[in-house]
């Protein structure tokens, strides 16, 4: 009988003991739902005035069909992050590599700036503007058929030979004149063989701009 006292009372212990420590533990959790209350009715009041902002433009339904998008894609998801780990990982690499280059890159603009290659630009660019406005598309048609006319009589034209006696030809214009010049002097400059060369030079100009004449008329 002694036996099943004490062997009872020792269950009432536990069970005493049981029952205090779940009340501290339900007095635990009460004093931490009171103390999380001003939390959770801060943290709705955001929420609450967060979601007004979307209210019409977003739907449970959205949010489900998003969740399913990122389970579905889940693998993308992890290979995504793991290339950005990787590229956060070169960007140490790509930096002491770009690093230089874009010093010299900067560099190189400062110089095109002093050498005025911008302005040089710019001025094209108006060049182009004004040739687009000056010229219609039947006038650029007709650039493109005789383009090669055109640059063959250009590079005729700034030949070495070609260029020199058009100099010449512009410094003796500039040149200035005798006022009191005799005919026994015309004479006499007409039998120097550089005014011969000069005058058959002439004439067989003329005589090509007559020639060019007659097939234009043909």
């Amino acid at each position: 009988m002694s036996a099943e006292l004490t062997e009872l009372n020792a269950k009432l212990d536990y069970l005493i003991e049981q029952v205090d420590a779940q009340r501290q533990r339900q007095a635990m959790l009460e004093e931490l739902w009171r103390d999380m209350q001003p939390v959770i009715r801060d943290a709705s009041d955001i929420a609450v005035q967060e979601l007004a902002e979307v209210d019409g433009a977003f739907r449970m339904e959205d949010l489900v069909a998003l969740m399913k998008a990122f389970l579905r894609n889940t693998r993308t998801f992890v290979k995504l992050v793991e290339q950005m780990e990787a590229l956060m990982d070169l960007m140490p690499d790509v930096n002491r590599i770009m690093t230089p280059a874009m010093d010299q890159m900067v560099e190189q603009l400062a110089l095109l700036e002093e050498k005025g290659f911008f302005k040089f630009a710019n001025g094209m660019l108006y060049i182009a503007d004004q040739v687009l406005s000056a010229f219609d598309e039947e006038d650029v048609r007709a650039l493109g058929d005789n383009i090669v006319t055109i640059l063959t009589t250009v590079r005729n034209m700034t030949q070495p030979e070609v260029m020199a006696l058009a100099n010449r030809a512009i410094e003796s214009v500039e040149a200035p004149v005798e006022e009191d010049v005799s005919v026994w002097r015309l004479m006499r400059e007409m039998r120097d063989p550089a005014t011969c060369k000069g005058m058959a030079r002439m004439l067989q100009m003329l005589k090509a701009l007559g020639e060019q004449e007659t097939l234009g008329t043909n």
